[in-house]
């Protein structure tokens, strides 16, 4: 969509593809960005934008996750088993954020997500957690 038709040419499709495959496929492609020069720089950066957001979710989510669980009373093992982490990022995450005496986070550092990737990173740690 908003793709020039150039790109096609470009790529050695096997005769079998039909149309809506190539459409379907065709953002994978490395000829994708042909005839699209003027839209190069931007897309980089919305490349790069989108990369720190779902970093940064990852990282938050992760830690969200592994306090969830650990104000529920699980140990490391069993948090580090249910999420599919380590036993030693499992700990490494619970000496960054660990429950206070009303079970509130306490973070050793803040986790704050540059101005550029704050909306994307909110929308994506909303989506992941089920919110709509």
């Amino acid at each position: 969509m908003g793709q020039g038709e150039g790109y096609r040419d470009y790529i050695k499709w096997d005769p079998a593809t039909s149309e809506d495959l190539k459409t379907e496929l065709g953002p994978f492609q490395i000829e994708f960005g042909v005839h699209r020069d003027s839209a190069a720089l931007a897309a980089v950066e919305a490349a790069e934008i989108s990369l720190e957001a779902a970093t940064f979710a990852r990282k938050l989510v992760r830690q969200q996750a592994v306090f969830s669980l650990a104000v529920q009373g699980l140990g490391v093992r069993e948090i580090a088993r249910q999420l599919s982490l380590s036993k030693s990022e499992v700990g490494r995450i619970m000496r960054q954020i660990r429950p206070d005496e009303n079970g509130r986070p306490v973070r050793r550092s803040s986790l704050t997500p540059a101005p550029s990737v704050m909306q994307p990173a909110r929308e994506l740690i909303r989506r992941l957690w089920g919110h709509q």
